[in-house]
């Protein structure tokens, strides 16, 4: 392959880049003290409201302990022969684990591990994005404790 294609691919590459845009992070450090205040039950009660009423996925149920948070949703896609086929799917975050928590522009928040392992959850709205990243934060300032 001559120069002039590399040029000509890398220029479209790029174009295409700048044109759809990649979606910035914000900057947000989360409040972690939000269970010296509420209590680890009624801080789980948020963090399970919270979940739920997340975008995508959608979670169908979800269960905070102090020491992991579990949630279930269901993916639905084309399999054989063009049928629907959904799927059960199901995460747990043990909080011990956490690394950090990034907010981005469109509402997405992604928990990463400490082995880089990500669990990516979009919220409606700002408020909802950025009371889950404190929640979860604070689930894990509080397990680090123990």
């Amino acid at each position: 392959m001559g120069l002039l294609p590399r040029v000509g691919v890398l220029s479209c590459a790029l174009f295409f880049l700048a044109a759809t845009g990649c979606v910035p992070q914000i900057a947000y450090s989360p409040n972690e003290g939000l269970l010296e205040k509420d209590g680890v039950d009624a801080g789980g009660l948020r963090l399970e409201e919270t979940l739920s009423r997340a975008i995508a996925p959608q979670i169908a149920s979800a269960e905070a302990t102090a020491e992991t948070l579990r949630y279930q949703w269901s993916q639905t896609h084309m399999g054989a022969f063009y049928q629907v086929v959904t799927t059960q799917n199901a995460a747990q975050i043990f909080f011990k684990n956490i690394a950090r928590v990034e907010i981005y522009a469109n509402h997405k928040v992604f928990v990463w591990e400490n082995n880089n392992r990500h669990y990516e959850i979009q919220f409606a709205g700002p408020e909802d994005a950025k009371e889950f990243a404190d929640l979860v934060m604070s689930f894990r300032r509080n397990a680090m404790q123990e």
